[in-house]
């Protein structure tokens, strides 16, 4: 007879007491025979003990929880709190900033320009302090993602180093980088954040440095078939640090000690941040150094690998040095400062031309002498302004009046542009001059134009090609929607845009802009996302609805908010925006993208044309385009692919099924919708087929071309196929380096 049993909590079902109440029971019967009878053994265990630890257990879990819940709330509160300090700190900063820049613009004497000057450097002071804040709240929540885009290392250095040239030299420092030879310069990752992590250390060498110079280097620590660790070293002979005060460096908001914020400013911030940074990207920031004698700061970090050469990288060819054939292209650096010699050497090198160098003006005059002598004789001398024997006007003129070296050119490295005329008045006889750090684009171009037998200003250089600029923008005079119910900031925009020579109206609430957009032709909106009456999220869905009345659904609307946190351009981007700018605005940055939107939609309609004409319609998609459109997000990048691929069939369906149903109302509706979407996804090909088939259908009581619009719809399922193909391509490439990110992307 099988034995049955049964286990149960219960303190009813034999009513034992302990103490005076009912306990908890754990009862086990079971049933076996016994003299042909059968009977029941039953097992009564008290469980007090075991059910008060569970509901201890269950009370703690119980706690855990709501602590994380409170946690969470508060991390959300902090975020919000920050965003909400953040809008409301940067939009009086947009005004002070703006009208300061634009202040600069107008006729001031010495004094005044000094007082707009200090105005701009504090402002932007407070922005950096601001922004840092943001940082490192970001960073401590976990809600810092790191970007993986293709950039090039040495023009992101280069680009940093324009900025911090001027004051370096300003106070006496000499300031370099080298890349060493075999660190690849072609990366994929993240260079907003490589770049403000050494712009912390080289800001924080130039504040602690007095004398002497400040160097960074880059080297290839570790390389594998699409990774490369690479380790940034920023050394100075500044004031140091001793070995006790160095452990709190990276600590949020904490000096080496507390005399320096008193001396040299800052909110302790920077180095925190940076370390942080450094080990989301693979890698790590440390600190050597001896009190007095200066530091070095080392971060480590993991990017991804893309062939090609740079720019830097490509020879030098024969035709652009009016040499003779086979001659070898000999260059001699002077220069006392070892880095900048050894940097220039390195470029040389690449370019496989013979470079040398000289730490002072008697060792190159001697290697002049003795390579003529030898028949091998320099063709190019690349001169430092300041050498440790004699200043480089002095040994100009020593070598010019040589008549052994007349077919000698000579190139100044300076640390200041000149105009041309006082160029030739302080250095007569030079062929042209460079500024330091020499940057890789002007040295090639430097070298070619001076062998060709013309001079290299490039001060001269630099304002033809903005006067260029600004000619051809003022050309175009666009016009432009300022949607911002700040006045002041209306003013500032409406400032910035007139003096790129573009037109713009202003609307104080989204109702009016609204209004306006179904009344004129605007080719671009700048829209605040936060106005009175709605947010911009939703303007931009409306404006982007066909059955809206606005003019053109498709136009360019450009987020310009004091919102400067993430989630906010991801929102932007989400609902129907090309593009974000977070406030204070950037004249330059305000140009350039506006520029950049209008001109790639001209580009578009150029490729519209050619397309109705049956040529090459251009690029089936254009991954970089719609990178830009995203901000350089990746994971919106995938997110917009994605939705793209699962809307694209049912909508084409569609709209087989009303051109074959007639209703040519929502047919015209239907080509103007696909077009704009097709452009704000980047696929050319396609946008210029429903443009060609938006002609075609005409407007309101045109008649149709028909033949036209079925020659379209057969030409349309290869377009699809083509952009589909492309589009899960490149969805790939970016979801691997996705899954890459913690191995330094």
């Amino acid at each position: 007879m099988p034995i049955v049993l049964s286990r149960t909590v219960n303190k009813m079902l034999f009513p034992l007491v302990k103490a005076g109440r009912p306990i908890d029971q754990s009862v086990f019967i079971s049933a076996f025979p016994w003299d042909s009878k059968r009977h029941c053994l039953v097992h009564i265990q008290d469980l007090t003990a075991v059910v008060e630890r569970e509901n201890i257990l269950h009370a703690q879990a119980r706690e855990l929880a709501k602590a994380r819940d409170e946690a969470q709330a508060a991390n959300q509160a902090k975020s919000e709190f920050l965003a909400n300090m953040s809008h409301e700190i940067r939009t009086p900063m947009n005004g002070v900033l703006g009208i300061a820049h634009l202040l600069q613009e107008t006729s001031l004497n010495e004094k005044q320009h000094r007082f707009v000057q200090t105005i701009q450097n504090s402002g932007q002071l407070l922005l950096g302090i601001i922004n840092s804040i943001l940082d490192f709240s970001k960073i401590e929540a976990g809600k810092i993602e790191l970007e993986c885009i293709p950039f090039n290392l040495r023009t992101l250095l280069e680009d940093i180093f324009d900025v911090f040239a001027l004051n370096a030299q300003e106070e006496g420092l000499n300031i370099a980088f080298r890349i060493f030879p075999g660190t690849p310069e072609k990366l994929v990752g993240d260079p907003a954040r490589l770049r403000q992590i050494l712009q912390n250390l080289l800001s924080n060498a130039v504040k602690f440095t007095n004398r002497g110079e400040i160097a960074l280097t880059v080297q290839l620590l570790e390389m594998s078939a699409d990774k490369a660790s690479l380790i940034f070293s920023v050394r100075d002979t500044g004031i140091g640090i001793s070995e006790e005060k160095a452990q709190n460096l990276f600590k949020a908001f904490t000096q080496a000690d507390s005399s320096i914020t008193r001396r040299f400013g800052g909110t302790g911030l920077g180095l925190a941040i940076s370390k942080k940074l450094s080990i989301l990207m693979g890698g790590d920031l440390q600190v050597s150094s001896i009190e007095g004698h200066g530091a070095t700061f080392s971060a480590t970090a993991r990017f991804g690998v893309t062939g090609g050469k740079s720019d830097a990288e490509k020879p030098v060819t024969q035709s652009k040095f009016s040499l003779p054939e086979g001659a070898e292209k000999r260059i001699l650096v002077v220069d006392d400062h070892e880095l900048c010699r050894e940097a220039i050497i390195d470029l040389l090198s690449e370019w496989k031309c013979r470079g040398e160098s000289a730490s002072n003006g008697l060792d190159a005059i001697q290697m002049l002498k003795d390579a003529r002598l030898q028949r091998k004789p320099y063709h190019v001398v690349l001169m430092a302004k300041k050498l440790p024997d004699i200043h480089a006007s002095q040994l100009g003129e020593m070598i010019l009046k040589n008549s052994e070296f007349t077919d000698l050119k000579i190139v100044l490295l300076a640390s200041v542009r000149f105009s041309g005329e006082r160029f030739s008045e302080q250095f007569p006889g030079f062929t042209g001059y460079l500024t330091k750090p020499v940057r890789s684009t002007n040295l090639r171009e430097c070298l070619a134009t001076i062998c060709s037998g013309n001079p290299y200003l490039p001060g001269e250089t630099l304002r033809k090609t903005a006067a260029f600029q600004k000619k051809n923008i003022s050309k175009k005079a666009w016009k432009i929607l300022v949607v911002e119910d700040n006045v002041v900031n209306q003013e500032v925009m409406l400032g910035f845009l007139a003096n790129s020579g573009m037109q713009a109206r202003t609307a104080g609430l989204m109702a009016d802009a609204l209004a306006l957009l179904k009344q004129e032709e605007f080719d671009l909106v700048l829209m605040d996302i936060q106005m009175p009456d709605m947010d911009g999220y939703e303007a931009t869905r409306l404006i982007r609805n066909p059955s809206s009345g606005t003019r053109n659904p498709s136009i360019p609307i450009i987020a310009v908010t004091a919102h400067a946190l993430q989630e906010y351009s991801d929102r932007a981007v989400q609902s129907g925006m090309n593009g974000y700018m977070a406030k204070p605005v950037d004249p330059k940055k305000l140009e350039r993208i506006i520029r950049e939107n209008l001109e790639n939609l001209s580009g578009g309609n150029s490729r519209v044309m050619s397309a109705s004409n049956d040529t090459e319609m251009g690029t089936v998609f254009n991954e970089q385009e719609l990178l830009f459109r995203v901000s350089g997000n990746s994971k919106i990048f995938q997110k917009v692919i994605i939705a793209f691929l699962g809307a694209l069939p049912p909508k084409i369906t569609e709209l087989h099924e009303t051109w074959k149903a007639g209703d040519l109302h929502k047919l015209r509706r239907m080509i103007h919708t696909f077009r704009g979407m097709f452009a704000n996804v980047a696929a050319p090909e396609l946008s210029a087929l429903f443009l060609a088939m938006e002609k075609a259908t005409g407007k309101e009581g045109d008649s149709l071309n028909e033949p036209e619009i079925q020659k379209c719809l057969s030409l349309l399922p290869a377009a699809c196929d083509a952009v589909v193909e492309k589009m899960k391509e490149v969805l790939e490439k970016h979801q691997t380096q996705g899954k890459n990110e913690n191995t330094g992307c």
